[in-house]
């Protein structure tokens, strides 16, 4: 199944509805396929309430043009009793706190990277699915993209093509400003030159 057809799946109204917790519905869609749908998340500082679901998205989005293709699943925006709520794609796996006896895996550089530029605040065992070996899927996007500012991963990557992201960034600020805002963009732009920063000048020790 293409982006686009997975898209507009996940926008379908579900032909199956299961409760699982709190602002929390598994939806069932007309082919078969399966998403987890999120409405509002509790009250903290990261994220009001209602930017749930549009964090998810937003989240999604940066994976996208990061290059990121399968690190997030397929996210989009829909609307139950007439409240926003984000769809996602559903994930086959194990969390992580299941793998090793339960212990908690190692993040992946690229994880950690990830986590940096959207400011994620909220990583652990729980949200970090595995499936195979080494492949992650980052689900659970809802508290990111505030104001609390993280110092550089300890190990990160850096993609030469980010630069051009960096260069010409409209696309991602169209996408991303209705759903995070202006000063949320402009710190996720800001964490990337941070990177490409730091990415020079290990390049010259």
């Amino acid at each position: 199944m293409s982006l686009s057809q997975q898209e507009r799946t996940l926008r379908t109204p579900p032909t199956a509805i299961r409760q699982s917790g709190w602002e929390r519905w598994v939806f069932t869609h007309a082919d078969g396929t399966k998403s987890f749908v999120k409405g509002a998340s509790a009250v903290g500082a990261v994220c009001r309430k209602d930017a749930s679901p549009r964090h998810e998205r937003a989240a999604y989005l940066v994976a996208r043009a990061l290059g990121f293709r399968t690190l997030v699943p397929t996210t989009v925006l829909s609307k139950v009793g007439g409240r926003v709520v984000s769809v996602q794609a559903w994930v086959d796996g194990d969390v992580a706190s299941r793998r090793r006896g339960g212990g908690w895996l190692t993040i992946h550089p690229k994880i950690q990277t990830f986590d940096y530029i959207i400011n994620n605040q909220d990583r652990h065992s729980g949200n970090l699915m595995v499936q195979g070996k080494r492949a992650y899927r980052a689900i659970d996007n809802a508290f990111s993209f505030g104001t609390t500012e993280q110092s550089l991963p300890s190990s990160f990557i850096f993609k030469p093509a980010w630069y051009a992201l960096l260069n010409n960034p409209q696309r991602l600020k169209a996408q991303l400003v209705p759903l995070v805002g202006v000063t949320a963009t402009r710190a996720v732009l800001g964490r990337l030159r941070r990177l490409a920063d730091a990415h020079e000048r290990r390049g010259r020790h």
